[in-house]
């Protein structure tokens, strides 16, 4: 009775063990193609993806000795690779250098040609490639982007490197011009000129700007009056890399507006919004023209008169600024 019962143990434990085998994907590491890299450190990286997915109880690896010694970087020789040995899958390698970096391109396809990944990493230099391999390795044996599958001990230098940021452009300048006052706003004043500072920083498609406005009614009028302002606005490019930027604008601020009519005079403060349009010319140079169309609101009000309480005007202006500030201009 005994030997019945380790006969059965014995089969069910041949069983299982084929079961296992079965059950586990067969895939065949191919050897890299390379532009400007030296074919045995491929060689050597190749190998080591083998070693790492070896190690993995799910997957049976086609051993060097069997793989076909020509060179692979694409899916259609991967999956040829792949009938040839009989394997699940083929992996192939496209490794190229590019100065001192290598660029290791990763696809994974099965013998009808399907490509189950295709994903690129970079390594700094080839002593980058030993934690680049367990990395490939995890990523070619769970299909997670090679990026994903980063880990404390597998950081490389490449990835250790201090990102590259663009720099924005800091430009300052003046802007003179003139506005219409619109429905007998301002107290029922006429044209008014108009001069201002300002700095604007460009962020590629958005430029946040800060700015300081004078405008007031020159000459001697029925009714004259005189603002001042301090506000923040931003410009929105359609097209960031135009040398010629038209731009949609707008902000808000700060406003003193005094209006003097005969011996009568009023003050008042309070908030102001504008909006409007306008093109930064030269955006590539460090001086720029800027050419502003707004329409422009004062939020408080005025006493009553014959024109409108809140004043609001049509305003033009021509700046000019430059990416070292005012003291530029002077120099």
């Amino acid at each position: 009775m005994r030997n019945w019962i380790v006969v059965i143990a014995v089969c069910a434990g041949l069983a299982g063990v084929a079961a296992a085998q079965e059950a586990r994907t067969t895939l065949v590491v191919t050897r890299p193609a390379t532009i400007g890299l030296d074919q045995p450190t491929a060689d050597a990286f190749a190998d080591l993806v083998r070693g790492e997915i070896a190690r993995r109880p799910n997957y049976a690896v086609v051993a060097t000795s069997l793989t076909p010694p020509e060179v692979c970087g694409e899916a259609a020789c991967a999956a040829m690779v792949a009938q040839q040995t009989q394997a699940q899958l083929g992996v192939a390698f496209s490794m190229s250098k590019l100065g001192g970096k290598v660029i290791i391109r990763v696809t994974v396809a099965d013998q009808t040609g399907r490509v189950l990944l295709a994903d690129r990493v970079s390594a700094a230099n080839p002593e980058d490639l030993d934690p680049l391999s367990v990395r490939v390795a995890t990523a070619v044996a769970t299909g997670q982007a090679i990026g994903d599958t980063i880990t404390v001990s597998t950081v490389t230098e490449e990835e250790a490197k201090e990102p590259r940021r663009r720099k924005a452009l800091l430009t300052s300048g003046i802007r003179l011009g003139g506005g219409m006052p619109m429905a007998g706003s301002f107290g029922g004043a006429g044209p008014f000129a108009h001069i201002g500072v300002f700095s604007l920083y460009e962020l590629g498609a958005f430029a946040p700007i800060v700015e300081g406005d004078v405008d007031w009614t020159p000459g001697s009028n029925d009714v004259d009056f005189a603002r001042l302002g301090l506000g923040i606005g931003a410009r929105i490019f359609p097209d960031k890399e135009a040398d010629t930027g038209w731009y949609f604008g707008a902000g808000f601020g700060y406003r003193f507006l005094a209006v003097v009519e005969g011996g009568d005079s009023d003050a008042e403060s309070g908030m102001g919004v504008y909006a409007g349009v306008g093109a930064v010319f030269m955006r590539t140079a460090d001086l720029h023209v800027i050419a502003d169309l707004r329409y422009d609101v004062d939020l408080f009000e005025l006493e009553p008169r014959d024109g409108n309480e809140r004043s609001h005007a049509v305003m033009a202006s021509l700046g000019f600024s430059y990416s070292k500030g005012l003291k530029g201009f002077f120099r």
